[in-house]
């Protein structure tokens, strides 16, 4: 295994490129990523991480004899933007997820109160007709 970013490895001087990352083996066939806990056998359609789909050419690794060159200055640096990017867009998409709870509390106020006022009006009207 050789690797080629942070976290990646290929398997070198293979057929095919064949990547490691997070305890599976990956490989992108057609445009379309598959993964298995096994080289050889298990493939299974899945969606990859970013550290796999980030992989510009992974036609550029078969037979891969590159030496391992990891967390140059780089490396490190764009790994931390990416990390801080995603950690923005996190905070986002939790900001959104409050807004729409405060929103879907409101609306269940609003027709809570809208039953009780129409409760209310039968109640009234029941009773007009008994007096």
């Amino acid at each position: 295994m050789v690797v080629i970013s942070p976290g990646v490895q290929v398997i070198a001087n293979y057929d095919e490129p064949i990547f490691y990352n997070d305890n599976y083996y990956w490989r992108n066939q057609g445009g379309v990523w598959y993964r298995s806990t096994s080289h050889t056998r298990g493939w299974v359609r899945y969606s990859a991480p970013r550290a796999i789909v980030s992989i510009e050419r992974p036609s550029a690794y078969i037979r891969y004899r590159g030496s391992a060159q990891v967390n140059t200055r780089s490396d490190n640096r764009q790994d931390a933007k990416e990390r801080r990017e995603d950690a923005k867009e996190d905070r986002k998409d939790a900001k959104e997820d409050r807004k729409e709870r405060a929103e879907d509390r409101r609306e269940d106020r609003k027709d809570a109160a809208e039953d009780r006022r129409d409760d209310k009006k039968k109640h009234d009207k029941k009773h007009d007709k008994h007096d």
